[in-house]
């Protein structure tokens, strides 16, 4: 399969940098009919945002989720740590209801390319001193009426991530670059894959004569426990241990 990425970038100096990246790809939707997953791999500390601009971000979201385009973002690289690794908080983009937060892992394939292990990435021994799958519980974000299931903790506040793929960069994939290879990891690399995979999937629905697919995550809560998703039952990240269903 051969598909087509579009690629948005901005000064990271500009402090409106990220919206205008949003607003520039909702303005290219109407003449890009494909554009139908977006991934996001930047991200600061939920606790850290002006109040003013998530409330911004997350209309932005929400529109682009109407017109049927599928928003991924990298939970974060600290575990349940903000980035001071000192502090328990979540990532933004990643934390909104509207978009699927993507986890990392540490999976390893045997030589045809079989899973032999998957784990959640991370240590809870190591906390805050290695890399880690970002996961935790929004402070800003209520939890949506689809976020339910086997495993997802009590409480009132929107739980991440969503989903997740490989990440950890002990494990992550190769690139070449200047004919050099290099391994590489993180949920920068998690929340692409999931894209690539939704590509694939609206590629299929498109053929079917459906529509893109939009919002996932009340999608894929419904699933859980099926053999649509392996479930990872071991592992960890800073602060949260693996186990049977959603953690």
């Amino acid at each position: 399969m051969l598909f087509r990425s579009r690629v948005y970038g901005a000064d990271e100096k500009d402090p409106v940098s990220d919206t205008e990246l949003i607003q520039q790809v909702l303005s290219d939707l109407p003449t890009v009919p494909t554009l139908r997953q977006l991934t996001i791999s930047y991200g600061m500390d939920e606790s850290a945002a002006d109040r003013d601009y998530v409330a911004i971000e997350a209309q932005y979201m929400a529109a682009l989720v109407s017109q049927g385009v599928t928003v991924f973002a990298s939970s974060g690289d600290y575990g349940a740590l903000d980035n001071t690794r000192t502090r328990v908080g979540t990532g933004f983009p990643a934390s909104m209801p509207d978009v699927t937060a993507v986890g990392g892992t540490s999976l390893l394939l045997d030589t045809n390319n079989k899973v032999t292990s998957e784990v959640a990435w991370g240590n809870p021994a190591n906390r805050g001193t290695t890399g880690a799958s970002g996961g935790g519980i929004s402070t800003v974000f209520n939890r949506p009426a689809w976020q339910t299931g086997p495993g997802v903790p009590s409480g009132t506040m929107r739980v991440l991530p969503d989903v997740a793929a490989v990440g950890d960069p002990s494990t992550g994939g190769l690139l070449t670059y200047n004919g050099k290879n290099t391994q590489i990891g993180g949920t920068s690399l998690s929340s692409p894959i999931w894209a690539a995979w939704c590509a694939m999937i609206n590629q299929s629905r498109a053929a079917a004569g459906k529509p893109p697919l939009g919002a996932l995550n009340p999608r894929i809560y419904k699933l859980m426990g099926s053999a649509a998703f392996r479930d990872i039952t071991t592992g960890g990240n800073s602060v949260y241990q693996a186990g049977p269903g959603y953690d």
